[in-house]
């Protein structure tokens, strides 16, 4: 039978791969001239907007790094040239956010039958070596155990560890 640190492991392998696939599909995307993944979804520009003046914790998904929110608002002949810049940030957001932390918020759960205390969750980020996106000033990831997700929040609202 397979060790938890087997499964992790293959989980991450699993997850880079993904991660390769889903940056090489935004480049081919921003060559073509596809706007970038967030444009046509409402919600992911509401957490763009949200994420440059966040007053409350969000959800850490696609589009709340700090790379790739200033080339996201562009328009006209900008966008053209900056579009495909923010298609990449967002891939590779997408590729960690939505995919290796849940991959490894997964199996967190599958071993241990709970999610993981934001404690346990960074060393496993730490211990995988999974880059979360880097936030702007002032913002912080912290995982809510109950809700079973990764969160961003404003230094000041942190909650209590």
């Amino acid at each position: 039978m397979n060790s938890n640190a087997e499964i992790s492991n293959s989980c991450v392998a699993q997850a880079k791969l993904v991660t390769r696939l889903m940056t090489l599909l935004g480049f081919v995307l921003s060559i073509v001239g596809c706007a970038p993944l967030g444009d046509s979804d409402p919600a992911a520009n509401s957490t763009k907007a949200a994420a440059q003046t966040l007053t409350g914790p969000i959800e850490a998904v696609a589009g709340v790094g700090k790379k790739g929110q200033k080339t996201s608002q562009d328009e006209g002949v900008t966008k053209i040239l900056t579009g495909p810049v923010s298609a990449l940030e967002y891939v590779k957001q997408f590729s960690v956010l939505q995919i290796q932390v849940k991959q490894l918020i997964d199996v967190h759960r599958a071993t241990t039958g709970k999610y993981p205390t934001n404690k346990e969750f960074m060393k496993s980020v730490t211990d995988n070596r999974i880059e979360l996106p880097e936030l702007a000033e002032g913002q912080a990831y912290y995982f809510d155990q109950q809700a079973g997700k990764l969160m961003v929040y404003p230094e000041g609202q942190l909650p209590a560890k």
